[in-house]
């Protein structure tokens, strides 16, 4: 099992639509909208590094 955190920054008009967007991709265990440097923080949990890169 391998896990990954992607952070993410979006212009800030199109934040929700790429958050929806991501809940949608297969692997993503979890999507969250956060404040900082990064806008989106996505959670992906793969059988092997394959299906994260």
């Amino acid at each position: 099992m391998v896990r990954a955190c992607i952070l993410i920054r979006v212009v800030p008009k199109r934040a929700r639509d790429v958050f929806n967007d991501i809940r949608m991709i297969g692997g993503v265990k979890k999507v969250m909208m956060v404040y900082g440097r990064f806008d989106i923080v996505a959670l992906l949990e793969m059988d092997d590094i394959d299906g994260i890169v």
